[in-house]
This record gives C-alpha cells, sequence and structure tokens, in this order.
C-alpha cells in the first residue's frame, strides 16, 4: 500500500465519521425538542453514564505495538 493510498483511505473514514457525527448531533437536537415539549429535563445523567459505558465498551484495546 502506498503512502498517498493510505491517507486516502483515512480521508474517506474522516468523512464518513463528520457524517455519522452529524446525524448524532441532529438527533440528540431533535431528543432535547421532544423533552423540552414534554416537560422532561433536557439533561439525563443516567442516560449519559450509559452512553458512556457503552461508547468505552465498544472502543477497541489500544494496541501496543506501533509499526
Amino acid at each position: 500500500a502506498s503512502l498517498d493510498g493510505l491517507r486516502g483511505e483515512i480521508r474517506a473514514i474522516d468523512e464518513r465519521i463528520v457524517e455519522l457525527v452529524s446525524a448524532r448531533l441532529a438527533l440528540a437536537e431533535e431528543i432535547g425538542r421532544v423533552k423540552a415539549a414534554t416537560g422532561k429535563p433536557i439533561r439525563d445523567f443516567q442516560t449519559e453514564k450509559q452512553v458512556r459505558a457503552r461508547a468505552a465498551s465498544l472502543w477497541p484495546s489500544p494496541s501496543t505495538e506501533m509499526s
């Protein structure tokens, strides 16, 4: 694999990450609107804790090898 090819793959992944984060933020904004309309508190610390725990469980273990 060439350096340019690998960098191209990273750029493509970066674009997908931005698209996914943007979609997630739009959903979070919609959740905020629903909560406001139904009188629920915007922050839900238990749900936030669960989201962080789930994200941490999905994250791969860091590699100790560098090539």
